[in-house]
Formats: C-alpha cells, sequence, structure tokens
C-alpha cells in the first residue's frame, strides 16, 4: 500500500500527517503543532464542555484532574485526545423530525463552545457504528492511523478501502496493517491534477448504506483547524426504487475511475433505491467533454465540472429570468491561475457567467466583465469569499492553517497573470467573517479558516438561494475544466477528481424555498411554510474587503511546519 516518494510528496505527506496533542490547563486545552526548528507552538483549544455540562465519562475526568498543574504534571496529563467527537451520542441535541433540516451539515468543532456546534456532525457518528461492514474512503489525504481509531466494529470482518494518491496515503502503523483488512486504490494523475473527491460511502450488516459527500480531508489537523461541511444521504435499502439522476451520475462517477473494486462498487450500489435522494451529484473526472446545444442531447449526455452545471441549471430551469440581478457568490480556499493564463479568473469569466445563462467564457480583463455584469438583459454581481491574512490570524490554528491557497505575485516568473487576475477580482473579495459586533447572528465558525467551499446564486439579496451547491471544487481549471480553443466553451478539458452536492428548491417539490440558516439546522414552527433551510458557515451580509485587507496567501504568511 506504499510507494516511493519524491522529496516533496515526503514534506507533503509530514505536513499533512501532524499530530496535535492537547495539554489540559485548568478549563483551556492547547493543542501542540510541530514546528520546523523543533519547538511546539500552544495554541488555546476551548474546552468541549464545562464540568456542570459534561457528560459522564467527562464529569469522570474532570473530576480526576487536578485545579492546579505543576510542570511535571501537566507533561504526565499530556495526550492526545478526541478531536472530532464534541459530545457522546446521549447527549447530542434531538433532531426534530417534524421540520425541514437544512441538507447542508457541519462538522463539530472542539475549538467552539456547545451553541456553536448545535445539530453538527462528528467524524464518530459517520463511522463508529459497530454495525459498519464496508467502507469506501475517497480524498486527497489520508492519515490512517488517524481514521481508524474511530472505527469500532470487528477488524476482522470490516473492508476499508482507501482511494486517493499513494503518496497522500500517511501515518500506518504495522499493527494496523496486520489488525484490519485494508485495501489501497492508488490513483496516478498528470501534473497539477489531483484527486481531490471527499466523500465515504458505508455499508452496514442490516443491508443498508450511506453516502456521505464532504470537505474535510482525513486528517486531525482538517478537522480542528478549519470549518467543513458535509452531506449525508439517508440510508439506502435495496430495492428498485423511482428513476434517479443523482443515482445514474454518482455510478458514472464510480465507473469513470476504470478500477475493478470501484466497479465493483457500481455493481453493489446498483441494487440500491436512491427514491429518497433530494440532491444532484455533480463530480469531476479528468477527460475532455462536450455540451451538446439541444436539449434531448444534453438531458441524455454525462457531463462534469462546470459543463454538469450548466446541464443542471438548464434542465431545471433555473437560469435567472431577464432583466433580474442575480448575485453569485463563490466561497472557497483557494484560488488558482487564471484559465486562460492572461487575466480570466475561473470564477468571475467562467462560471459567473455561465450561472447567470448568459454567454460564457465572457473576454478576458475588466473591461468585459464589468459589461457583462451591468449588461442590461442580465447583469449580475460576482461574491468572492476568501479568508484575510488577519482573519487567518485570528483564527485557531493561525499561520499553521493549511489548505488555504492563494499567489497574487508571480514576478520571480516575469509572468504577470497572477496579479493581472488579482487585479480584476478584488473588486468582489468578500471577508470569512462578518466584524459588525451587533450581529445578532453569526455561523459560529469565525475562528476556524475555512476549508469547506459552496457556490450559490439568489436574486433577492441572499434572502433565499435559486440553488446551493458544497462541493471540494475550488476555483481552478483542474477542478471545474476549462473551454478549449474555438469551442465557445462547449469543449472543456477537466485534470482532476472532485465531488460536490447540487441543492434546489424543486427537489422538494413545488413552490419550495431555500433560505440559509446560521448556527443550527433547523427554523423552529417551519414544517407548513415550504422552507428548505441551507446552513452556511459565513455570516450575512456580507462584508467586503477593506482597502487595507489583504487575501491570505499561504506562499508568504503560512509558518513552515514538516
Amino acid at each position: 500500500m506504499s510507494g516511493k516518494r519524491s522529496a516533496a510528496s515526503e514534506r507533503a505527506a509530514a505536513h499533512w500527517s501532524k499530530k496535535s496533542k492537547v495539554n489540559v490547563e485548568g478549563e483551556v486545552k492547547w493543542v501542540e503543532i510541530g514546528r520546523s526548528d523543533g519547538k511546539p507552538e500552544s495554541i488555546p483549544i476551548l474546552p468541549k464542555k464545562s464540568e456542570a455540562q459534561g457528560s459522564k465519562e467527562q464529569q469522570v475526568d474532570a473530576q480526576e484532574e487536578p485545579q492546579k498543574h505543576s510542570k511535571t504534571q501537566k507533561q504526565e496529563k499530556e495526550q492526545v485526545i478526541d478531536l472530532t467527537d464534541d459530545q457522546d451520542a446521549e447527549d447530542r441535541p434531538a433532531i426534530d423530525t417534524t421540520t425541514v433540516q437544512s441538507p447542508i451539515r457541519l462538522f463539530n468543532s472542539p475549538a467552539h463552545k456547545p451553541q456553536d456546534n448545535i445539530d453538527c456532525i462528528s467524524l464518530k457518528d459517520l463511522v463508529s457504528s459497530p454495525q459498519l461492514s464496508k467502507t469506501y474512503q475517497f480524498n486527497f489525504c489520508i492519515n490512517v492511523d488517524f481514521f481508524l481509531k474511530y472505527i469500532t466494529s470487528d477488524p476482522l470482518s470490516t473492508e476499508i478501502y482507501f482511494i486517493n494518491s499513494a503518496e497522500y496515503l500517511v501515518e500506518m502503523t504495522q499493527q494496523n496493517r496486520m489488525r484490519f483488512k485494508l485495501r489501497h486504490v492508488d490513483i496516478q494523475l498528470e501534473r497539477f491534477a489531483t484527486h481531490h473527491t471527499k466523500m465515504m460511502v458505508n455499508f452496514f450488516r442490516d443491508g443498508t448504506a450511506q453516502i456521505v459527500v464532504m470537505s474535510a480531508n482525513m486528517t486531525e489537523m482538517d478537522f480542528v483547524g478549519n470549518t467543513q461541511g458535509l452531506w449525508m444521504s439517508p440510508m439506502l435499502s435495496k430495492g428498485n426504487g423511482r428513476e434517479s439522476s443523482f443515482k445514474n451520475d454518482f455510478l458514472a462517477y464510480l465507473k469513470a475511475y476504470n478500477k475493478h473494486d470501484l466497479d465493483l462498487l457500481a455493481e453493489e450500489l446498483k441494487l440500491y433505491d436512491f427514491g429518497n435522494v433530494k440532491a444532484e451529484f455533480l463530480s469531476s473526472v479528468p477527460g475532455t467533454f462536450t455540451i451538446p446545444e439541444e436539449d434531448d442531447r444534453l438531458k441524455r449526455s454525462v457531463q462534469y465540472g462546470y459543463g454538469k452545471l450548466f446541464q443542471l441549471l438548464k434542465l431545471n430551469n433555473l437560469f435567472p429570468k431577464a432583466t433580474e440581478s442575480t448575485d453569485i457568490l463563490a466561497q472557497v480556499a483557494t484560488i488558482a491561475s487564471p484559465f486562460d493564463f492572461r487575466s480570466s479568473n475561473i470564477f468571475t469569466h467562467l462560471l459567473a457567467p455561465l450561472i447567470n445563462g448568459t454567454k460564457f467564457p465572457i473576454a478576458g480583463g475588466l473591461e468585459p466583465l464589468q459589461k457583462a455584469i451591468n449588461d442590461d438583459v442580465h447583469p449580475f454581481n460576482p461574491f468572492l469569499v476568501f479568508p484575510t491574512k488577519n482573519e487567518v490570524f485570528g483564527s485557531v490554528l493561525k499561520e499553521y492553517t493549511s489548505g488555504i491557497f492563494y499567489n497574487i505575485d508571480d514576478s520571480s516568473h516575469k509572468v504577470p497573470f497572477l496579479t493581472n487576475q488579482h487585479n480584476i477580482i478584488r473588486k468582489f473579495m468578500y471577508r470569512w467573517t462578518n466584524s459588525d459586533p451587533n450581529l445578532n447572528q453569526k455561523a459560529g465558525r469565525s475562528n476556524l479558516a475555512p476549508h469547506v467551499k459552496t457556490y450559490c446564486a439568489s436574486n433577492d439579496g441572499f434572502q433565499t438561494f435559486m440553488w446551493y451547491l458544497l462541493t471540494s471544487a475550488n476555483l481552478s481549471k483542474q477542478a471545474w475544466g476549462y473551454p478549449l480553443k474555438g469551442s465557445n466553451g462547449l469543449k472543456y478539458k477537466i485534470s482532476s477528481y472532485e465531488a460536490g452536492i447540487f441543492i434546489h428548491p424543486k427537489l422538494y417539490g413545488e413552490d419550495y424555498q431555500l433560505k440559509p440558516i446560521l448556527s443550527r439546522d433547523s427554523f423552529p414552527n417551519r414544517d407548513k411554510d415550504n422552507v428548505v433551510p441551507i446552513r452556511v458557515p459565513y455570516a450575512f451580509p456580507l462584508e467586503k474587503y477593506h482597502d487595507s485587507d489583504e487575501p491570505w496567501q499561504a506562499n508568504i504568511h503560512q509558518a513552515v511546519v514538516e
């Protein structure tokens, strides 16, 4: 399951496998992050609960813990704690099944108080059932030992598949190799392409299955240090069921790998009923694809990346109406190079005009973009949510935050396209948090830098959403695809694997609305209002970059940790 790595891959693997140890001191926990100079950097984490509110197990730990610690006592108490489980299952808030719950969820975080983790999900919720019989873990980086500590089912009768590139399969002890039934599906790709999908398929001994699409790498750092989102399918049972576009797209995605183990997975899932899945599957796979111009051919075609987004919008009549001004939002963790190597950003010059129902891509530069934004027939407003330097420095992991990348200055390469791109999109950039102290409701994730990626459109100032997308795809041509010359955007190439969940009102019925919700997953007393809550990780109203704000640039601001 392991292969020879390049020096760069070794450094990357070391970075993603960093361990976090926690010292307990009174009511504050301190995560120790290893530095390149060998000295630990201590970062404060809020306690999971107060002693009065803690579960029985936590109360026992609190009673045994002395109120004051000497240095020796603190060293003896040093331990690795469960950073993904905020509350015992019996203590989690009960979900009100009489109201509609947000299909988009957040992972809980030990960096927050219980009120900020209401309705949140832990890794333990997903894979720690003793009834788990088989799991397929798709990801970019997988820390094997970290994942396996959450498996409570019989290791000799539980099949575990890891699907990623071998160079990012890290931290696997010989003991775990011998104890568990592990299998690795190695994904090899061209340069700059990544297996970026973050997803799991779980099978249980009662014959049911569940699909989870998420934003987190399978590493301790991702769960403790970043805001992460997820979608969970209902429990799937075997049966023919109704025709499901989700099922068709999901199985097509699995078969696109052309891997025997994943072909077998697709064949097994064919037996399951997906009729109760209220979502569309929007993914990317490597290849060159064409968007048919005729609706009948478009409906029958298999699309990925921005082609799939176009297909979903057109076939579900989700393009804005004429003269209707549309707000189009992308909230991401990485902004890559222009897709034309000049100044055309993948969001402002390709995705936004596509979402708006106008000609795509538009010509590069600011002037064509401004003309499209102010169009009399189809005006639109781009919103690009990306954390500032100060927001990341103010987050839990500060400069050790990983997974956020944006490079503005490429003067050392004598190629100005990154700077040109930034000069254009800077006008449309918004903060991750809202600094207004009087804002009544916030998302509860202001001190966790984002690794989640979301996209949406609204025609009423984000009071409602026309649709909402949770995905692994950042703003890059490798993830979304880029138009080939002379094709008017209808022929495109994709390099990477990505997976996302697309939600629109018609999945729930006529006259339904998607409405943003903060700090919980459902509205009280909304069972008859035809409202589907969508839990967002950022606060509304959005706050535009101040003149003094700088976007976070990992190549400049991030600490070197090996």
